[in-house]
């Protein structure tokens, strides 16, 4: 099922597409808050240590919107033409990309953990063996922020919000 979001009442287009944006923008600010909740059980050191850890996953956010926004801007591009075909390659070509690159950012990021989060100069061992633990576990497993980012934005691309059908004409 598909749809046009250029014909018909201008809100309701809108709204249809910011709905998915807006639910997993909440998710995320959802995920975070309850990380926090739980990591403040540790104690203040450990709400430092992920704080430091933090900083880097922002970082990746903004590289992992390279292939996301890239391929955002093929897709739409193709579909306008209406060459269904080119779009789905380069679809699954930014979803290639975001795993290559969370991939690389998570071997740089524990290959280089040490470096990073001695950047902010940490004085207190307990926060910093925090940082270090935090920043292990959250990019050992990073690749799939940039995977999630990135399939959202296909699903919003083709107006298709259910995970199936974005599994099915993706091949994520």
């Amino acid at each position: 099922m598909e749809s046009n979001l250029t014909k018909g009442p201008i809100l309701k287009s809108l709204i249809k597409l910011a709905i998915p944006i807006m639910a997993s923008s909440f998710l995320a600010t959802l995920y975070n808050i309850t990380d926090m909740a739980w990591i403040g059980l540790l104690g203040s050191k450990a709400v430092a240590g992920v704080g430091v850890g933090g900083m880097f996953t922002w970082l990746s956010q903004g590289l992992s919107s390279i292939a996301r926004m890239g391929g955002q801007v093929q897709v739409a591009q193709c579909i306008g033409r209406g060459d269904k075909e080119s779009a789905h390659k380069y679809a699954q070509t930014a979803m290639q990309l975001s795993l290559y690159m969370g991939l690389l950012f998570a071997v740089f990021s524990l290959v280089f953990v040490r470096q990073m989060v001695g950047f902010f100069n940490l004085t207190d061992v307990e926060a910093y063996d925090a940082a270090i633990s935090y920043t292990r576990i959250a990019y050992g497993l990073i690749v799939f922020s940039f995977m999630t980012m990135t399939l959202t934005q296909r699903c919003s691309d083709r107006n298709r919000y259910r995970p199936v059908h974005c599994y099915e004409y993706y091949g994520a």
